[in-house]
């Protein structure tokens, strides 16, 4: 007999749902199999066990604070690109103030860069004018 087919059978005796056939094919096979006598004997004490049980109650609305408590926790969840911005947003008026102090410091020595034909984001970041020189000279 397939292990399926013997607790098919196991478990409609135990909800005594078994037709007539099927209760006898049981019965024969309970006297046969002593393994199948003590499997069908733990079921019941289980069922017993289960059944004198007190059944234990939740408080009234228990599942609905539940999910509150799931989808808050959810919501307070914070992921790391979150938690990076908001220890970061503090410095970024005074890293902006530092590069536009920079700026007008290197505007204000423009004559730093020989070069007269940079442009106007070149001199404010005292970027020397991309060429083949500048390439050699910084080994690139």
């Amino acid at each position: 007999m397939k292990e399926s087919e013997r607790q098919e059978l196991l478990l409609l005796a135990l909800s005594d749902e078994l037709s007539a056939v099927q209760k006898t094919r049981f019965e024969e096979l309970l006297a046969a199999d002593a393994g199948l006598r003590t499997e069908w004997e733990q079921m019941r004490q289980v069922q017993d066990l289960v059944s004198t049980s007190r059944a234990e109650r939740f408080d009234p609305h228990f599942s609905t604070r539940v999910m509150a408590r799931i989808r808050r926790e959810r919501r307070e969840e914070v992921s790391l690109a979150d938690g990076l911005l908001r220890a970061f947003r503090p410095l970024v008026p005074a890293t902006l103030a530092v590069a536009l102090l920079l700026a007008v410091l290197n505007w204000q020595d423009r004559d730093l860069l020989a070069d007269e034909e940079a442009s106007f984001l070149e001199i404010t970041f005292a970027m020397p004018t991309v060429s083949v020189e500048t390439a050699e000279i910084m080994e690139l």
